[in-house]
């Protein structure tokens, strides 16, 4: 998984094969969604083919992006962490961003690429601006009806997030702007809108700013599984923030932890052992092993949690494909 993901963010053109296997013969869903961000991360134009393959054996027409029940050869049969729906809609978005990226090299445009990179976006998605702003409102209300709403996430957020993420991995200003010039919303949805928050930083204004977020929590959730995984996809540099923020937080106790024993809170630690685990590297274990010798509960607690994939040196992905 972890390779999947450094390939995309690196754009190393070396691990396109792989990534293309992962779509010609999946065996899982997640993996699945990481290679399909991180070929859309690349710009690899072969992926092209190989997508449109797997959209067809999922029974959509990529050329209007609508859903048949025709027969076939359903490839993602049986196959865990598989939700047809989103697969369909990944494909689609990553699809879009390829045709889009392809147009560029085609026409050779360095700069005033903006309108020409977002209209080919929007028409090989067959969206507008409004109707894509609206399919995400409607999809993200509806599922914040735990009980009551769809459980998946909308085609349209996946296009949505294809496209900030574009705009954040090369610090697009252009494209941004065209966006939002267009009308593109991208305040609804938690993951489009902290790549547009954080696109036009430097790595470290971003750690700095995402490990203070973080690290000031006073209640967990909310945008922090996004936020960790942001941070976690700059690098060794997020974890050595998190470990010098934890040095701070100890010479602070008091602002960062309350309560006692089993009653003791500190969503701030937490979400530093979280961001570490999700780094993954070893050379941050006895950070964490120095937390495992307090009193049960509280920050011992998620301490242990995190403490097994710490120690291993391995990756704990907050989001998938993001």
């Amino acid at each position: 998984m972890d390779a999947l993901r450094l390939a995309g963010l690196h754009r190393d053109t070396s691990q396109i094969p792989a990534l293309l296997e992962v779509l010609k013969a999946p065996c899982d869903g997640h993996l699945l969604h990481a290679a399909l961000h991180s070929l859309g991360q690349i710009g690899e134009e072969a992926a092209l083919p190989a997508i449109y393959a797997l959209l067809v054996s999922l029974y959509v027409i990529p050329d209007n992006g609508s859903v048949v029940m025709n027969g076939g050869n359903n490839i993602l049969a049986g196959i865990p962490n598989c939700n047809y729906v989103e697969i369909q809609g990944h494909a689609l978005a990553v699809r879009a961003r390829l045709q889009a990226h392809r147009r560029i090299e085609a026409m050779k445009l360095a700069g005033q690429h903006g309108a020409v990179w977002l209209s080919t976006f929007l028409f090989t998605l067959r969206r507008t601006p409004a109707e894509l702003n609206a399919a995400v409102a409607s999809n993200v209300r509806a599922r914040s009806h735990h009980f009551s709403g769809p459980t998946w996430v909308a085609p349209e957020i996946y296009a949505l997030r294809e496209l900030a993420d574009q705009i954040y991995l090369l610090r697009d200003v252009e494209l941004l702007n065209t966006a939002i010039l267009a009308g593109i919303d991208f305040t609804t949805d938690s993951g489009a809108r902290l790549k547009i928050e954080f696109a036009l930083h430097s790595k470290e204004e971003r750690l700095q700013a995402i490990v203070a977020r973080l690290a000031s929590r006073r209640t967990g959730g909310g945008d922090d599984t996004f936020l960790t995984q942001l941070a976690a996809n700059e690098g060794p540099l997020a974890g050595q923030m998190a470990a010098a923020k934890l040095k701070e937080m100890d010479e602070h106790h008091d602002i960062y932890v309350w309560g006692e024993g089993q009653r003791q809170r500190s969503p701030g630690y937490t979400a530093m052992f979280h961001l570490l685990s999700a780094v993954g590297d070893s050379a941050h274990e006895p950070v964490v092993a120095a937390y495992l010798a307090g009193p049960p509960g509280g920050i011992h607690y998620y301490a242990d949690q995190v403490y097994p994939e710490v120690r291993k040196g391995l990756a704990w992905n907050q989001v998938i494909g993001y």
